[in-house]
């Protein structure tokens, strides 16, 4: 394994290396990140833990196969956390939850909640569905600021009313969820 950005010469950095005048420039310097933990202080998780939990997330089954959630949480962490909770893949939003233990019984857990992100057509029309409807009215702005004017509270009452009377009874994600 090699360092992602090392010192390029003396001078300074050419093509994306360190520059000359960093704190010993020889070496490639860590990023304060890797050394963070969160959660409780027996049980704390990295962010290289945490970016193994989001790609777990994205797994289609939660307990059956290869590829299972719970298998990819025994083979990427020891020891490995207990599956609290994972809904269905084609849920809105799909989410795992899972507890880290802490070194003793008495000791505190670290529970960690991990979200799946856009990966189905589902999840498109709702980044679609969420995000269209305030970016035309920030670009309704320009003529008139309604965003500057209008309370709040008024404008998510008005968006809500407005999708439900575009669809009938509800958007499609929120009738998927209900059945």
């Amino acid at each position: 394994m090699s360092p992602l950005m090392t010192l390029v010469n003396e001078q300074g950095a050419l093509h994306g290396g360190l520059p000359a005048w960093w704190p010993n420039p020889g070496v490639a310097q860590e990023y304060p990140l890797c050394r963070l933990g969160w959660g409780a202080p027996t049980a704390q998780v990295s962010s290289l833990e945490l970016g193994a939990l989001s790609y777990i997330s994205y797994s289609t089954s939660c307990y059956d196969g290869n590829s299972s959630v719970s298998v990819l949480l025994n083979q990427s962490f020891f020891p490995a956390p207990e599956l609290i909770q994972c809904n269905d893949y084609s849920k809105i939003p799909r989410w795992i939850a899972v507890r880290f233990r802490g070194k003793s019984e008495n000791d505190e857990d670290t529970i960690v909640v991990a979200v799946k992100g856009t990966s189905t057509v589902a999840d498109g029309y709702l980044d679609t569905d969420l995000f269209t409807t305030i970016k035309v009215l920030q670009l309704f702005s320009f003529m008139a600021p309604v965003l500057m004017v209008v309370p709040k509270d008024m404008i998510v009452w008005l968006i809500g009313t407005l999708k439900v009377m575009a669809v009938g009874h509800g958007s499609a994600y929120e009738q998927k969820n209900l059945e």
